[in-house]
């Protein structure tokens, strides 16, 4: 993604007041395209950073220094995470799919991984439990249980490695229209 579009992104989504701002931000080595490679203290330090005077700016004239205000660092954080679970999930990361409506919602998934208890201990298979029980039982387990990258293990093993687009996602949220929220359908 070229720098006009990140701009852009950063005034009209993000809350950056100029392009001075935005500017600025850039100039830390963010772009949209990247910033999934960002992690929450990425951002944190990014901004600190376009902060501080000293150095150059993107137009190569000296910084002084610009007002970056939090709630711009919040929601970069916000985008982040959503950036890399979208990454996580083979969705395309673009303007369009963080912008501020959709990936504001994000926050609960965020607190729903924060919270999260792995619910299912997994079990032996045994003849007393039977073939079916046992693989309903482990498909539950699977899904319970995060990953590494946050998400379900059921959704990492599942049977089509490449899962075909169901529906197009909301304006308003990350997910798609037929579900209710990250994980559960709205018919189920």
């Amino acid at each position: 993604m070229n720098t006009a579009a990140t701009r852009t992104y950063l005034r009209e989504q993000m809350g950056c007041a100029d392009a001075a701002q935005a500017n600025t931000i850039i100039a830390q080595g963010l772009n949209l395209m990247m910033l999934s490679d960002f992690g929450k203290a990425g951002i944190k330090t990014a901004c600190a950073s376009a902060r501080r005077p000293g150095g150059v700016n993107a137009e190569g004239n000296p910084n002084g220094g610009e007002l970056i205000p939090a709630i711009v660092e919040e929601k970069l954080k916000i985008a982040t995470s959503v950036a890399k679970y979208f990454v996580s999930i083979d969705c395309p990361v673009s303007a369009d799919a963080l912008n501020w409506n959709r990936i504001k919602v994000f926050r609960t998934y965020e607190e729903q991984q924060a919270n999260w208890k792995d619910a299912l201990p997994p079990v032996d298979y045994s003849k007393e439990v039977g073939i079916v029980a046992w693989l309903e039982y482990m498909q539950e387990v699977l899904t319970s249980t995060l990953g590494v990258s946050g998400s379900p293990l059921g959704y990492v093993t599942r049977a089509v490695a490449d899962v075909p687009v169901v529906d197009e996602l909301r304006t308003t949220t990350p997910y798609g229209v037929s579900y209710l929220s990250f994980q559960s359908p709205s018919h189920a």
